[in-house]
């Protein structure tokens, strides 16, 4: 569990590039292009995923979200 831990809390930080503690849009987006996502694709992810619809995703949401695209992605540009 502790090594599952780690590894969202890395992940995590992977998208919030400003380590302000949520990512923003527009973090995402960098991350997704990166990896060769559609604009498409980010503006689906971040809609489902921004539950609360406050413009940012914060570690806490990550976690409840479990987004398998999030973790797919960031688990190959770590790795």
């Amino acid at each position: 569990m502790e090594s599952e831990q780690r590894f969202y809390q890395k992940a995590f930080r992977r998208f919030d590039k400003n380590g302000d503690g949520s990512v923003s849009y527009q973090e995402v987006k960098e991350v997704f292009l990166a990896r060769g996502k559609s604009e498409k694709e980010v503006k689906d992810f971040f809609d489902e995923a921004d539950a609360d619809r406050d413009g940012q995703i914060d570690y806490e949401g990550m976690i409840s979200f479990r987004i398998d695209t999030m973790i797919n992605t960031l688990y190959n540009s770590l790795y």
